[in-house]
């Protein structure tokens, strides 16, 4: 076989390697071997910039039959172009070659000098407009390269760089792929990619789980016909026909129906992702029920705030001038308002909150006084000295609170509400006491809910006011 012959099979089989798609060590080596067992060279070298593209990672290797590498030696050079051939030939961007070594005046390459090269050619391998790395083929003794030589190494690296940017670009495209995947799993929005018929092509982990649909069962079915209620698919149409002709993002709202028939109410941004026939789109939508039955909660618990607010004003009033004037109207709105608001069962779970639990349902009012209290045992009520005074906090029309050095050893209790003749006596029942400090002491802060009012023995007297 000529020469010319030999070159264009090794070309062939060079292309047909590529499309096998080898590690891509193997196919640098490969590329260098085709281009060395041609030129009828037994020593090759390949080299690849380092990531950080400050210097470049070299090995030479002996050619032995069969293609076997041997005697594999590892070098790093600098990217200093006048000391070594590799950092010339990068900075060339074109294939340098060279008949002896050793009487070489462009650079010095102290590495292949130890390796007693004679004759050597390398070429560039520059992909994307990036420095990539570089094959040498070398001989042992003095060799001239022709330029018949020199063309056909071209072509092989031509053939490589070709095959090494296909490479780069599918890894690129996994890696995005693989990043556009994990976004898509760790939303919390609904995404669905569609076909440029509306078609299904995928669906995110949230809006499998909150839907009940696996990928498997909707995949390649018109959106709508999945989640879309019947009263709005001639509008999601619509919408459709509107994105694909003008281009540009729509948002509306819908119901999206769940596998169970529930209906969400859900904000959608619909946008085209390609142009032409094969044009793709992306469905992104937030779920908005939540919000929708959180705002229904808070308009309630408004109202019912206003009207408990109304309403202790009025007992407040009451107490402070004539408690026996409460009428039986006020007293029934304070039961009716001392009921549950009733509460719709919702289809999601509540919001955490970082606020503690209320423990009155109505509305508390500072209340810094000093009151009366006493321990209450059933059917006998205290007398005038069982009375102590304690520091009050706060009241509203179901309990109130107080202070105390020590945790209360009783359970029920009368609490007086004013002095003398115009106090009022309250039975209530302890339900909380937590140690907290007030005013540098350590005490202990006792919450009592109201159980209702409590006439005294005709005998009682009371004992006189405290200071």
């Amino acid at each position: 076989m000529d020469a010319r012959a030999k070159q264009q099979a090794a070309v062939l089989a060079f292309g047909r390697r590529t499309t096998v798609q080898p590690p891509l060590n193997v196919l640098l080596e490969d590329a260098a071997a085709m281009i060395a067992e041609v030129l009828e060279l037994d020593r090759i070298g390949v080299g690849q910039v380092v990531e950080s593209g400050s210097a470049l990672a070299f090995r030479i290797a002996t050619l032995a039959k069969q293609g076997v590498l041997t005697d594999v030696l590892h070098h790093q050079y600098s990217q200093d172009s006048t000391c070594s051939m590799a950092a010339y030939t990068l900075q060339a961007g074109a294939p340098i070659s060279t008949k002896n070594l050793l009487e070489e005046t462009r650079f010095t390459d102290l590495f292949l000098r130890n390796m007693r090269v004679g004759g050597a050619l390398m070429l560039p391998l520059v992909v994307g407009g990036k420095p990539f790395g570089v094959l040498g083929v070398f001989a042992r003794q003095e060799r001239s390269f022709t330029m018949e030589d020199i063309q056909f190494a071209e072509t092989i690296s031509y053939l490589l760089i070709s095959s090494l940017a296909r490479i780069k670009a599918e890894e690129e495209l996994q890696q995005h792929q693989s990043i556009a995947q994990s976004v898509m799993e760790m939303i919390d929005a609904f995404v669905v990619t569609l076909d440029h018929e509306g078609r299904i092509l995928q669906i995110n982990p949230t809006l499998q789980k909150i839907a009940g649909f696996s990928l498997e069962e909707i995949q390649y079915r018109p959106f709508w016909d999945v989640f879309v209620t019947p009263e709005q698919v001639e509008m999601i149409h619509t919408l459709f026909r509107k994105t694909r002709s003008e281009k540009n993002p729509i948002e509306f709202e819908s119901h999206l129906l769940d596998k169970s028939g529930q209906k969400r109410r859900v904000c959608w941004t619909l946008k085209p992702l390609a142009e032409g026939n094969e044009q793709k789109m992306v469905l992104c939508g937030l779920d908005q029920t939540e919000t929708i039955h959180l705002k229904e909660e808070l308009r309630k618990v408004y109202q019912r705030t206003q009207q408990t607010s109304k309403v202790i004003q009025e007992l407040c009033a009451g107490l402070q001038t004539d408690p026996t004037s409460i009428s039986p109207a006020l007293v029934a709105a304070l039961h009716e308002l001392a009921q549950p608001i009733e509460r719709q069962p919702l289809p999601f779970h509540p919001l955490r909150s970082f606020i503690p639990d209320e423990h009155r349902q109505f509305v508390r009012r500072f209340y810094r006084y000093r009151q009366k209290i006493a321990p209450y045992s059933e059917g006998q009520f205290p007398r005038p000295e069982d009375f102590v005074a304690v520091q009050c906090k706060d009241i509203s029309a179901g309990g109130i609170g107080f202070f105390m050095e020590k945790e209360p050893s009783f359970r029920r209790l009368v609490v007086v509400l004013g002095e003398g003749e115009t106090a009022s006596y309250f039975l209530a029942e302890v339900v909380r006491s937590i140690p907290v400090e007030h005013q540098g002491q350590n005490l202990f802060l006792i919450g009592c809910k109201f159980c209702g009012r409590i006439t005294p023995p005709p005998d009682f007297k009371p004992a006189a006011p405290s200071k």
